[in-house]
């Protein structure tokens, strides 16, 4: 019973280190173009620190720059999350509804970060309040 525990262990382990694969160092030029065409419309200014592609089958790349904006896209180069730490994130990655429900709502703080997720968006603002938001960006919840 113990052996067949440690195998059914070693093969999920096993299983998980395919999906997941080694992360490989990449550039900017290594990123799909919409990808590269996204840091070139948003983020131009910035210096590059570090890229990596993660996974084999399902891949993922996470960019870092200098400052400590970190970008995660898709296999397709789509945007999944944009981390600026303490700056502001551009406004044109912010759909325009989430954008002035949070002028509204919270005039004197800023959109640090927002991430797509299956429901639809989440954003945190500089005072740690995490916003949750669907597809539509229609206001869903608030999370502090």
């Amino acid at each position: 019973m113990k052996k067949s525990i440690l195998l059914a262990a070693a093969i999920v382990m096993f299983a998980c280190t395919l999906m997941a694969g080694p992360e490989k160092p990449i550039g900017i030029k290594q990123l799909p173009q919409i990808a590269q065409n996204f840091i070139q419309s948003y983020f131009s200014n910035l210096a590059f620190e570090k890229g990596v592609q993660e996974g084999m089958t399902v891949v993922e790349y996470k960019i870092k720059f200098s400052n400590g904006t970190e970008i995660e896209f898709n296999q397709k180069g789509e945007w999944t999350e944009v981390d600026c730490e303490n700056t502001k994130v551009p406004n044109g990655i912010i759909p325009a509804p989430i954008r002035n429900y949070v002028v509204s709502n919270y005039k004197n703080n800023k959109i640090v970060k927002i991430q797509k997720e299956s429901y639809g968006y989440e954003v945190a603002l500089n005072n740690d309040l995490e916003l949750k938001f669907n597809k539509d960006g229609k206001f869903l919840s608030a999370d502090d």
